[in-house]
Parts: structure tokens; C-alpha cells; sequence
């Protein structure tokens, strides 16, 4: 911190050389205070039976915004400092003037801020250990420091990969000191900006790859294992481990964070909303035919945009919006959901679809998603609408919600599946969340925009009818026994269990995973077997035939996917493909017409038009088969016109 310390000394003397004696601006009286972990526990509201437990807190953790549990179950969390830092400094030099500035607008800081808070505006790993066993850490080893700000970490080849824009960091420590040594750089390139808006939230997808928020978007990406630079869109994207692959995905987190759900569908966050969805289109098959126009690629998932917090909003709220100039000034160009003081979605981000057994099983499957503004943690039951999904308000909690705090320094940003099933709540613990541009200058210089930089803290929330915790380290297990673990009813064990092998290389398992995937009903079992074997190089057009007779509609999807390499080549396994025109389910239904259009068998034609006639009004259903047809369209649009009366509205 010497650096940091020195640059902002150096521009607090430059203010009072350049700046005459005034009378200080004094700090407003009412800003909230900080709570002990266990005071602002105790303020939390849950339903019942469901219980919030300290993981970690200051001064072990500080300005937490990720976490991740390696193969032996140890946690490692992420930090982003800085943050809002450059907005505090520039308020400093303000002050110096002992004028507030009341001037309606918003403005970012100056540059010479801006400079003095580089040196404060980093990233650091730590690993977290509970020496004594009960369950709440107690001693930090610092992992990596003074790394570019972290907005995420995933557990990866023996280490991590940290999300810290410009960079994708490799970190491992390879002789047992708890600090890594090894620190490689896998990618780089990614636009910086605003400080909330790194590339975050890094996560294992299903299929052997890692995926990212966007951040700030594209950037021309360069590594040392790639090929040549991939230059990178507005979309988030996806990249291999040991970076040797990284390209763009469909869809754009618009805050920090996203979920996908056991299908593998996707939601994304804006401000405003619960959620988006994504359009169930994957990027492939819409780059395939670059004749055709793409549709939109995400749509609002709700139709509601009010909380419930049970915090009292903070004073610079109330009174941005008591002011007449800046109450106009925000709801002119951001709503009234910004111009309000509170009770709206404004800070939407780190959402999580439980896919675990540890809570009750109505919880399973369902949306939670963080709005750290409003102090709450909200739940949404996710229903289907043909292929696309909608969320809504759960019975009981229409004007209530999941979780809220009356602590006004409560901000949960993230959430996870711990290893035991748990959900884990980063908390980045502070008095101001917000974006200090949002905050009116002459509201900055009262309320201090730094305050909290020392504290942060990591919650686990669980329920009174969890079943006891299986032991946490997988790194020790035969390959025989993770096998057994991929179809788990934990998401971190099975997707630990799936990486461990694919790490190993271990082939050995081929036959335990394809009867696990044969035999599994479980939708997430069946598709972690298939992946696995995907990932080794052992699926077989038996196990894709399989997975097409499942009754999942889930897994008929991926199933549809993973045969599509062999549809010229195995006539059986084509016939089973047009047999699924007739599905019944409309988003197996989405992926039959986009899988059609990996196969050359003339046959394909006659499938796509019976879809096209039956099906054509489906959202999407229309692009799925302009994107199959490439070169063929013609004939597609001779065989449709052959039976004009019997097209789909869509058509």
C-alpha cells in the first residue's frame, strides 16, 4: 500500500499549496455505521428453518467479489480494491475549496484522481482455512497479490484462473507454501473501464469450458497458446483452461455475473430487472450462415420491477431524491427506478439457479439473484414459456423477499453452491454500493465514499433439514470413485468429479459413465455422465443414441447436439434425429431444426419444412431453420411453396 499511500499524499499537499484555507465540509451526521458479523446476522430475514452462518469476515477478507473451492475443498476467495476509489480522492481535492458543489449532473472524477488511484486498484487471491474444524475460517494466506482488480476465480488444472481485466491469470502453487508461485498469463486484451465492469464470474459450463462475463466487451485477445488473436464482440464468451481456446458465446451479462440452469440455459443481469434471458440459440449456429439475420440475442425475463427491502435506503438516497434538480435529472434519463430512493431493481448482479439437494427440494431449480442496492437477496421461481423462460414472484413472497437485511452495509454481489450444498453470499460489506457518479458531488463530499475498504465478508446459507456434509476433499479419490461421483446430487461435487477426470485423461471410466448416462434419470447426472465422456474423447454414437430416447427433455437437447457429428455417418442415429421433429417438447423441438442443419442428407429439406409448417409461429423456430439452410435455401423455399396454406405464422 506504500505506492498508494505516496500518490495520494503527493496530491493532498498539491491541493493545499494550490488551494487557500477554508472551512472543512463536515461529515454528515446520519451516514449508517458498520455492524459486527453477528449484529448484521441478526438483522437478516428468512423463511423458516433456513439459517445465515459467518464463513469468513474482516480481517481476513476485504473487499471480497468471488470465491471458489478447489479438488482438496479449500476456499479461495477473490478481491477487487479500489473501488469507487478515484471518486473519494477526487472529493478530497473538492473539499479543499469548502464549497459543496450543488451543479445537477454527472461527472467521473478528474485525471489527476484518476492517477493517484491506480496504485489502490488491484486484485488479490486468498486462501482461506478453518484450522480448528468449525466450519468458519480463520486464518488467510495471501495466494497472489497486486494482481490487475479480480472480479471472479474458478478452480482449474491444480490451481485457479482469475477474471482480472486486461488479464486471465493461471495461478498454482506447486510446493505446498500456500502462495503461487506459478502465475501465468493464459489471455489477454480485454477492455477496462469502469472499475464494476471487469470481464467476471468465471464458471465450468458442462461442456469442458469456462465462461465469462463480458465486462466492458470485445478487445482483440492475444495468449500464449492461442494460434492467432481472436478479436472478441459485445457477448460474453467462453474459453479452455489451459488457453488454448477462447471464443464469443450468445447473450451479455449487462452487470456482473449470470446462471445457467440444469438445460444449460442462461440468464444474464442488467440494473433493472430479476433477469434476461438468453436466446437459446448458441453462437455456433448462428455464425453458420452469415446470410441470415440474427435474432435479438437475450429478452426480459420478468415483468416486475419492485423490491422490498426491509433497510432503510441511505441518506444520500433520500436525499438525491428530495432534490427537485436531481430527482428530474435521474428520472429524465434512467426511470423512476433511479430517480426513487429505493424499492426498485438498480443494482441486479451474481445470480445462482440451485441445482442441489441441501435445501428443500422446492428451492431446487428455482432463481436467486442479488441486488446489493436494496440489501436483499431475491427468488424466482423460473417457469417455461415454449423455449424461451419467464420469472416470477414466488406464492408468499409478492411483496416480500427470499432475503433482506436491515443492515444498510449489507451488499451480497455473488452466490455459489458450496461443496456441501449451501448457498455462499459474498458480501462487500460498505456503507456506499453505488457507483459514486450516481451520487450527487455535494452528497460525496458529505458521505464518505471509502468507508468500509477494510471489510467484507463471506455468508453461508443453509437450512435446518440439510443432510450432514460429505467430506470435501475429491483430490484423493480413484477415478472409479469420481465416476461415481459425476452423477452426484451435489453441483459441486459432480462438476468436480467431471473435471478431475477430464484432467486425468482418465479413459479407464468410459463404461461407468455410459451407464451412468444410460441409467441416470436425473437430468443433471445423465448430462454430466455424456459431457465427461465428450470431454475424454469416449462418447460413442451409442451413448448420443441413448441420451435421445431419455425422458428428459434436457438431455434430448444436449443429446441432439453431441449426435450432430455423426449424423452422415450413422444412419440409425439420423433416423432417431427426424423421428424428434415430432417431439413434444418445444425447446427439444428448437434444437432438432438447429441440429439439422450440421447434416447434408437430403432428407434434411423435408424435416425442416414439416417444422417450418407445423411449428413456424415457435419464437425463434424461424431463425433456428434460416440458420440450418445455408447454401440450400432455395430448395427449402421450393418445398414450402409446394404447400403455401400450410406455413407457420412465423413464415
Amino acid at each position: 500500500m506504500n505506492r498508494f499511500r505516496s500518490g495520494c499524499l503527493a496530491l493532498l499537499c498539491s491541493l493545499v499549496t494550490l488551494c487557500p484555507a477554508a472551512e472543512p465540509i463536515q461529515p454528515a451526521p446520519d451516514a449508517p455505521q458498520p455492524l459486527s458479523p453477528e449484529e448484521s446476522a441478526r438483522r437478516v430475514s428468512l423463511p423458516a428453518g433456513f439459517r445465515l452462518e459467518l464463513v469468513a469476515g474482516e480481517p481476513l477478507v476485504r473487499e471480497p467479489s468471488g470465491l471458489c473451492w478447489d479438488e482438496r475443498g479449500r476456499l479461495f476467495v477473490c478481491e477487487l480494491h479500489g473501488y469507487n476509489l478515484e471518486g473519494y480522492l477526487d472529493v478530497q481535492e473538492l473539499n479543499q475549496t469548502g464549497q459543496l458543489d450543488r451543479e445537477v449532473r454527472r461527472i467521473p472524477a478528474n485525471d489527476r484522481a484518476k492517477k493517484a488511484a491506480e496504485a489502490g486498484t488491484f486484485g488479490t487471491v486468498k486462501l482461506l482455512l478453518d484450522t480448528d474444524g468449525d466450519g468458519r475460517m480463520d486464518k488467510a494466506e495471501v495466494f497472489a497479490d497486486r494482481l490487475p482488480p479480480c472480479y471472479g476465480v474458478v478452480a482449474a488444472r491444480g490451481g485457479v484462473i482469475v477474471a482480472c481485466a486486461p488479464d486471465i491469470v493461471f495461478l498454482a502453487d506447486r510446493d505446498g507454501d500456500n502462495r503461487a508461485e506459478e502465475q501465468v498469463r493464459l489471455f489477454t486484451g480485454f477492455a477496462t473501464g469502469a472499475l464494476e465492469r471487469g470481464i467476471n464470474a468465471p464458471q465450468w459450463g458442462l461442456d469442458d469450458w469456462i465462461y465469462c462475463g463480458r465486462g466492458h466487451g470485445g478487445g482483440t485477445i492475444t495468449g500464449p497458446r492461442l494460434r492467432q488473436p481472436v478479436r472478441l464482440g459485445g457477448t460474453d464468451f467462453r474459453f479452455k483452461a489451459d488457453g488454448t481456446a477462447i471464443e464469443p458465446i450468445t447473450g451479455a451479462t449487462h452487470t456482473f455475473g449470470f446462471a445457467f440452469t440444469e438445460w444449460g440455459d442462461r440468464f444474464v443481469m442488467t440494473t433493472s430487472l430479476p433477469g434476461i434471458f438468453v436466446t437459446p440459440l448458441p453462437w455456433p449456429y448462428l455464425a453458420r450462415n452469415p446470410d441470415a439475420a440474427a435474432p435479438g440475442m437475450e429478452q426480459p425475463a420478468a415483468d416486475y420491477t419492485r423490491v422490498y427491502p426491509t433497510a432503510p435506503p441511505h441518506p444520500w438516497r433520500v436525499k438525491r431524491a428530495a432534490d427537485p434538480g436531481f430527482f428530474k435529472y435521474y428520472k429524465d434519463r434512467y426511470g423512476v427506478s433511479d430517480s426513487e430512493a429505493g424499492g426498485y431493481f438498480t443494482s441486479g448482479c451474481g445470480p445462482l439457479v440451485y441445482q442441489d439437494v441441501a435445501l428443500p427440494t422446492e428451492y431446487r431449480g428455482q432463481f436467486f439473484m442479488c441486488e446489493p442496492a436494496q440489501n436483499l437477496i431475491h427468488r424466482a421461481v423460473i417457469e417455461r414459456d415454449g423455449p424461451a423462460l419467464r420469472l416470477r414472484r414466488p406464492p408468499g413472497e409478492e411483496t416480500s423477499e427470499f432475503l433482506a437485511s436491515s443492515d444498510p452495509w449489507f451488499h451480497p454481489m455473488h452466490l455459489f453452491h458450496g461443496p456441501e450444498g449451501a448457498i455462499y453470499i459474498v458480501d462487500f460489506y460498505r456503507e456506499i454500493i453505488e457507483d459514486y457518479s450516481a451520487v450527487p458531488r455535494y452528497l460525496q463530499q458529505q458521505y464518505d465514499l471509502n468507508q468500509g475498504v477494510n471489510h467484507g465478508r463471506i455468508w453461508r446459507l443453509t437450512h435446518q433439514s440439510a443432510p450432514p456434509p460429505p467430506a470435501a476433499d475429491l483430490s484423493q479419490l480413484d477415478d472409479s470413485a469420481l465416476a461415481r461421483e459425476v452423477g452426484s446430487p451435489h453441483f459441486w461435487r459432480r462438476q468436480t468429479a467431471r473435471r478431475l477426470l477430464v484432467e486425468r485423461r482418465a479413459v479407464s471410466v468410459q463404461v461407468a459413465l455410459a451407464r451412468l448416462a444410460r441409467e441416470a434419470r436425473e437430468t443433471a447426472a445423465a448430462l454430466n455422465a455424456l459431457y465427461t465422456l465428450d470431454a475424454l474423447g469416449q462418447l460413442q454414437p451409442e451413448d448420443a443414441a441413448a441420451a435421445l430416447r431419455h425422458g428428459s427433455p434436457g438431455v434430448r437437447i444436449h443429446a441432439l447436439r453431441l449426435a450432430e457429428r455423426w449424423l452422415d455417418s450413422n444412419p440409425a442415429l439420423r433416423e432417431q434425429t427426424f423421428r424428434l421433429v415430432d417431439d413434444q417438447d418445444p425447446a427439444v423441438l428448437l434444437q432438432v431444426a438447429l441440429t439439422l442443419g450440421e447434416s447434408q442428407n437430403q432428407r434434411v429439406l423435408t424435416a425442416l419444412a414439416a417444422l417450418a409448417r407445423a411449428q413456424g409461429a415457435m419464437q425463434w423456430m424461424p431463425h433456428a431453420i434460416v440458420s440450418s439452410v445455408r447454401a440450400r435455401a432455395a430448395r427449402l423455399l421450393a418445398e414450402l411453396l409446394g404447400r403455401p396454406g400450410q406455413l407457420g405464422q412465423g413464415f
